[in-house]
């Protein structure tokens, strides 16, 4: 299920945002070397034009303009504590998690603290536009749109 949402995620967002020239995207396994942060490789990655520079040696050398986790039963307090803590003092500016199981995602924005704000939560029905992608808008039906049956 994991790999099905990330290869969705880059077809609505990743394949867009490089075709217009806004963004790089990236998929796991990829090493992410942020400030502050332990090595880290996201499920998923956008790197902005404006920061292509952090991008070499088959790596990201420092903060993308956004990470997003899918979670699976053995990383959900990994991805909801532990790396959330680790992205928001890295100073990453959006956070996306996505739960299969509840076919939703959850949107975190960096506040002015530095902290995470509390998040938007969309589901099947609803349309989310990432502030560093403001053109590109992912409807949360086409995510899930054919995806494994996860329930119990």
């Amino acid at each position: 299920m994991k790999r099905w949402l990330v290869r969705r995620l880059y077809r609505y967002l990743g394949i867009p945002a490089e075709d217009q020239g806004l963004a790089f995207a990236f998929m796991a396994p990829i090493g992410v070397l942020m400030p502050n942060c332990d090595p880290v490789q996201p499920d998923y990655i956008i790197v902005l034009q404006q920061n292509v520079g952090i991008i070499h040696d088959r790596r990201i050398w420092g903060v993308p303009g956004l990470i997003v986790e899918v979670l699976s039963p053995g990383n959900k307090t990994f991805d909801e504590r532990i790396k959330f803590l680790a992205y928001a003092v890295a100073g990453v500016p959006e956070y996306a998690i996505i739960n299969p199981a509840t076919r939703s995602l959850n949107h975190y924005r960096l506040d002015s603290r530095g902290r995470y704000a509390y998040p938007r939560t969309v589901m099947i029905g609803d349309t989310i536009t990432f502030d560093c992608l403001p053109t590109l808008s992912l409807p949360i039906a086409e995510l899930f749109a054919g995806a494994p049956d996860t329930t119990p």
